[in-house]
């Protein structure tokens, strides 16, 4: 990134940022990924709908698909753990669109603002490249982004130090340049003890409000 003011209409040499790179999470980050939204249009009775996402589609059964396992073949595992459950299970593939029931509100416009300053993107994401592959042509605002690490494609989930490692080394970064956006803390902790800056993300207007104190977005006198 530039830090000459003659070569970068955005940054000069007095306020350019030690970091050069945002890391965003993408589900609860970019876009909305709610298992409920799609089941709960399927159960009427919320008790059984809590059974249902207890023993039936399981958080442990959504894990082994961001793994990498094929949705096939977690599928026929909890069809066959459940077998009442059969058709509705079935849906975790077939309506799975249905647990994106939107985007972020306000993050799309960030990571746009973010890559009209030449600030780097990168975006590290436990999710299965199946399901991945359902939304990346719909949101243009993945073309912003450098590279796309995706738990689905190594077999290897946040937290685990590997998936860190394994986004520095494919994109020749080190945690001290980059600030790591995610929604869950475990997460930013782990990021946190490896050397990156991190932001547990709750809103988009509070993470702007980090990223205007970090000196990577203008505050709002000035947007």
């Amino acid at each position: 990134m530039a830090t000459d003011s003659q070569s970068d209409p955005y940054l000069t040499t007095d306020d350019c940022p030690s970091i050069t790179t945002v890391i965003f999470d993408i589900g609860n980050v970019l876009i909305q990924w709610d298992v409920r939204a799609l089941f709960s249009t399927v159960f009427a009775d919320p008790d059984e709908l809590d059974r249902f996402l207890s023993d039936g589609w399981t958080p442990a059964d959504n894990d082994r698909c961001d793994r990498g396992e094929p949705f096939a073949v977690v599928i026929a595992d909890a069809q066959a753990r459940s077998p009442h459950w059969a058709g509705q299970i079935a849906l975790a593939w077939d309506r799975w669109i249905e647990m994106v029931p939107g985007v972020v509100e306000g993050s799309f416009e960030i990571a746009d603002e973010l890559s009209d300053r030449r600030v780097r993107l990168l975006a590290l994401s436990n999710f299965s490249t199946e399901t991945f592959s359902l939304i990346r042509s719909t949101h243009r605002v993945f073309d912003h982004f450098d590279d796309i690490v995706l738990s689905g494609e190594h077999g290897v989930a946040k937290p685990d130090p590997e998936i860190f490692d394994l986004l520095c080394a494919r994109n020749s970064v080190t945690p001290a340049e980059c600030l790591f956006v995610d929604d869950v803390s475990i997460n930013t902790a782990a990021a946190s003890a490896l050397g990156f800056d991190v932001v547990t993300f709750t809103d988009s207007a509070s993470l702007r409000r980090d990223l205007v104190a970090r000196h990577l977005l203008p505050s709002a006198q000035t947007h």
